[in-house]
């Protein structure tokens, strides 16, 4: 009986994976969705869509952010934990980013710059807090959805 009520608390005590998102139109033609997957305050994954509409610029301005989305593409590539797509749709450019911290090295991505792998500002640090992250994307003009 006591077994079996131990049994029952720990199952009670762990917390499930929960997700919050948050959304962003930094100006009139991009949208910036994230998600962060948590466990307690631990950020376990990451992900970002984001749409930028291309139709209300002129035409040598498409082709330099095009230029611009395919440099900072090569940044996500061959990082354990990252994926990263970009696709040009109906004169959108369409990117959606994932990073699992569960497999992804925050030292990598804080050498390759990756948006989103220090919030917690320590180097040393071996996980990415949701209470900061969330703060911080409140603090730069993201809602809850």
């Amino acid at each position: 009986s006591l077994f079996l009520l131990s049994i029952v608390m720990l199952v009670g005590c762990s917390n499930s994976e929960q997700s919050k998102t948050y959304v962003s139109n930094p100006n009139p033609s991009t949208s910036i969705e994230i998600t962060i997957y948590y466990k307690d305050d631990e950020v376990t994954k990451q992900t970002a869509h984001n749409e930028i509409n291309l139709s209300s610029f002129p035409e040598e301005q498409k082709e330099f952010m095009k230029k611009q989305m395919e440099q900072a593409s090569a940044s996500y590539q061959g990082i354990e934990g990252v994926t990263q797509k970009v696709e040009y749709k109906d004169d959108k450019i369409i990117e959606d980013v994932s990073v699992d911290y569960s497999k992804a090295s925050l030292k990598d991505l804080r050498a390759k710059k990756i948006v989103g792998a220090g919030f917690s500002g320590d180097e040393n640090a071996t996980k990415v807090s949701f209470k900061q992250t969330s703060e911080m994307l409140i603090k730069n003009n993201f809602k809850e959805k």
